[in-house]
């Protein structure tokens, strides 16, 4: 966690983010569709991996936003 929206995120699902924090960025594209459509899939594609790039973000760092918003939806 890295900002108060992730903070408030780990606790319960929150639709607060700060555009300039990793974690926060993460949350994003763990939510958005091009994730989903990846997981679904089980192939990144060149459009998931731009937006990763675009983030500077890794595969595992968005995987591990989207199990952490899972778990705080239980």
């Amino acid at each position: 966690m890295t900002c108060d929206a992730c903070t408030q995120a780990a606790a319960k699902v929150s639709h607060l983010f700060h555009a300039g924090c990793r974690g926060c960025c993460a949350r994003a594209c763990a939510r958005g569709q091009d994730f989903q459509r990846v997981r679904k899939q089980g192939v990144q594609d060149h459009r998931y991996r731009r937006a990763l790039q675009q983030f500077g973000l890794t595969h595992d760092e968005v995987k591990a936003a989207n199990a952490a918003d899972k778990a705080a939806q239980s």
